[in-house]
């Protein structure tokens, strides 16, 4: 509202008759109102309303808009509010706050009077007025103290009546008497009264918010779309008030509450999405674990590779935060779900690894790849005894350097991580080395060998890892996350930071589709017709590592070709290493091709002595048996895909996909015109009608939801590791 209308001097005549007692205050005649002895009413403060600013203003959040935008045309004097006339005490209010603003003061609401419970009469003061009520027992005593000396007893006040036969509020005295400094303009914005945030700031803040955009950057980016901080009607420390306010209003009936039921709302909108708990003794929240029905699919089709990490200083209650990820067919991090752990002990990793396999439809890993913690360890020997648990390499070259002094082992240890050694030779490469270095003794040494079978790529040759060899990609998604997280944030800020983070991934992933789709790679070896086939199977990044493949033919030399019944057996050796020979097996009535190296095995692409025997037999396409699906370019694509007679969990959920795929297809093509748009809404109505009907008759009624017990946040939890420097 603009007041400024208010304060245009046109006479004094036009404002009533006033008196002025030579200091600064000014009284309407006596006729306008009675003297305050001849009123029967009760006088008090309204509560709240006595400190600074107000309880709305104290925030900057005041109850009427800012009348300051279009400015005053000439100089306002305090008479000029004598005789004027508003229909709501708020808008006196605001226009008080005007003048008060432009002679550079505050104000907060003051005394009331009411007749038979109606309010006939109300003060504003100037905020540095002393009240009766300015001390605050719930404050240190320095702040009561610094408090009360920003009091001085101000005159400063504007009183205002009811006209009850006019139904208007009416000016009776304004005191423009102030024994304090008045503000200059430049500070005047800065007083509590006249601060507030607008309700588009408010939206403005609170979009920003949603994608996870920090509070300092937010007052930056509006300071400046203002025009500088100056143009602001708010401060930062109003802006925090209102962030945190907004925080806490989501977590009103406690952070774990409102993060099951954020969980359980995803849940009704995605059928696939499941969020399971645990519950301390004392009803608090344990253990959690959650994914949704994209995480479910991508475990399905890239879950034969599982590897996870904890994290710490994600959340608020120091809960380890574990993320369940693989690799998709554009050699991506495919995320297939998320943990909070009550603690780090393996009764909470046994929990977690059990549930999820519960959830993914009890489908097994191939390979699980760990950090080597002992929790861990004993957890996935204990839930899956039968997968290939491998350690990551870096974590092992790390405990290297702590435990062993000797420099010439850490070359010898990583040579004996990755190097493609045959089995004997790896063992005859490690008694070699370590009798030299003469750490036949050390304790880390032995107990490292024994667990070779876990690291060694010697025997991990032929055991699928989808390019795992370390925990690097659970380090990257570590790194990645904690941009998104702070160490502050509640369990509910936690969930909606990872769906952020959850989106960011299936972009990059969705991107890496339309490139590997629509983009043809440039041919460069001489094999052109087995390059061009692999290029419109493969995806981009796969397709790069196979093309490695086909120029090393150019390295091979052929060493001979044998016959085994019906198989021909090739042998092949790389230029510099004549002793090194491979040999490749194929099956002409299959089409079956096999290599020693075991390369296929392991990586899932053919290898170049595969590429070198299909060139001495003439083939131009890769036969099936050697095209790993979940490398193609439509590893997702479920139209491809046999799922109608598929039971269980698995089944469903790809059923789901293949649907979900075909109703996309129909929503594009039902909007291109009005015409295709009612024969799909039609098409749609009546499908729906036909399958509740069955589902009616399957089930007998609809299924409902059980309701939400109260669950008390969790305790801080204690992390394994160092403490941080300068704590307890």
């Amino acid at each position: 509202m603009d007041f400024s209308s208010f304060f245009d001097s046109e006479g004094e005549d036009s404002f009533g008759s006033a008196s002025d007692d030579g200091r600064g205050r000014y009284s309407a005649s006596d006729d306008d109102y009675d003297d305050d002895e001849n009123l029967e009413c009760n006088e008090a403060h309204e509560g709240g309303e006595n400190s600074e600013g107000g309880a709305d203003d104290r925030n900057g959040t005041g109850d009427a808009d800012d009348a300051s935008e279009g400015g005053l045309r000439q100089p306002v004097g305090a008479n000029d509010f004598l005789g004027k006339e508003f229909a709501t005490e708020e808008d006196a209010y605001a226009a008080y706050k005007e003048f008060a603003k432009i002679r550079g003061f505050g104000v907060r609401k003051g005394d009331v009077a009411r007749v038979d419970g109606v309010l006939i009469r109300r003060d504003f003061f100037c905020h540095r007025q002393g009240t009766r009520h300015a001390k605050h027992y719930d404050r240190p005593e320095r702040v009561r103290e610094e408090r009360l000396e920003s009091r001085t007893d101000c005159k400063a006040k504007l009183k205002i009546y009811y006209d009850m036969q006019h139904s208007v509020w009416r000016v009776r005295t304004i005191v423009d008497e102030h024994n304090h400094e008045l503000a200059p303009a430049v500070f005047a914005r800065l007083l509590p009264s006249h601060r507030k945030m607008s309700d588009g700031d408010k939206a403005q803040v609170d979009s920003f918010k949603q994608f996870g955009i920090p509070t300092s950057k937010i007052m930056a980016y509006m300071a400046g779309q203002s025009g500088g901080y100056g143009m602001l009607r708010f401060t930062k420390r109003d802006l925090y008030n209102y962030v945190h306010g907004q925080r806490v209003a989501r977590i009103c009936d406690g952070d774990a509450a409102a993060t099951i039921s954020y969980l359980e709302g995803k849940a009704n909108a995605d059928m696939r999405t499941v969020a399971r708990y645990t519950r301390t003794s004392d009803n608090r929240l344990g253990s959690l674990i959650w994914a949704d029905g994209e995480m479910m699919m991508d475990y399905q089709l890239f879950g034969d590779v599982l590897a996870f990490d904890s994290t710490y200083r994600s959340n608020n209650y120091r809960k380890p935060l574990v993320v369940f990820s693989g690799t998709n067919h554009h050699k991506q991090t495919s995320i297939f779900g998320f943990a909070l752990l009550e603690d780090e002990e393996v009764r909470a990793y046994r929990w977690v690894l059990m549930n999820l396999l519960d959830v993914m439809g009890q489908k097994m890993p191939c390979v699980v790849v760990t950090n080597g913690d002992k929790a861990m360890r004993s957890a996935i020997a204990e839930v899956m005894p039968t997968v290939t648990h491998r350690l990551c390499g870096w974590h092992l070259e790390k405990n290297c350097v702590q435990r062993v002094k000797e420099a010439e082992f850490r070359k010898v240890f990583r040579k004996a991580i990755y190097a493609n050694f045959e089995i004997c030779e790896f063992e005859e490469y490690w008694k070699a080395s370590v009798e030299s270095l003469g750490l036949h003794d050390n304790t880390w040494v032995k107990s490292t060998y024994e667990s070779r079978h876990s690291w060694a790529t010697a025997y991990l040759r032929g055991t699928f890892c989808a390019g795992y060899r370390t925990t690097s990609r659970c380090e990257g998604i570590n790194a990645f996350i904690k941009g998104f997280l702070k160490s502050t944030d509640s369990i509910l800020e936690l969930v909606h930071s990872l769906d952020r983070v959850v989106k960011n991934y299936r972009n990059n992933e969705i991107t890496a589709q339309f490139y590997s789709t629509y983009y043809s790679p440039v041919l460069t070896t001489s094999l052109d017709s087995i390059e061009r086939f692999a290029s419109k199977v493969y995806t981009r990044a796969v397709f790069r590592e196979v093309k490695k493949q086909i120029k090393a033919v150019a390295t091979l030399l052929f060493r001979g070709k044998d016959s085994i019944s019906t198989t021909t057996v090739y042998t092949f050796s790389r230029m510099g290493k004549p002793n090194r020979k491979h040999k490749v097996l194929f099956d002409p009535n299959e089409e079956k091709i096999e290599c020693e190296c075991s390369m296929w095995n392991s990586e899932g692409i053919p290898c170049s002595h595969i590429f070198c025997a299909m060139k001495y037999e003439g083939l131009e396409e890769i036969p099936p048996g050697l095209i790993l699906r979940r490398w193609c370019k439509d590893a997702k694509d479920c139209r491809s895909t046999q799922v109608d007679n598929k039971d269980g969990p698995e089944g469903r959920l790809l059923r789901y996909g293949a649907l979900f795929g075909a109703m996309s297809l129909v929503a594009q093509l039902g909007a291109e015109d009005a015409a295709e748009f009612v024969v799909a809404r039609d098409g749609i109505a009546s499908l729906i009608e036909t399958l509740q009907r069955r589902h009616f008759d399957k089930v007998g009624s609809k299924l409902g939801l059980s309701p939400l017990s109260q669950i008390k946040d969790p305790v801080v939890s204690k992390t394994k590791g160092a403490p941080r420097k300068g704590r307890s």
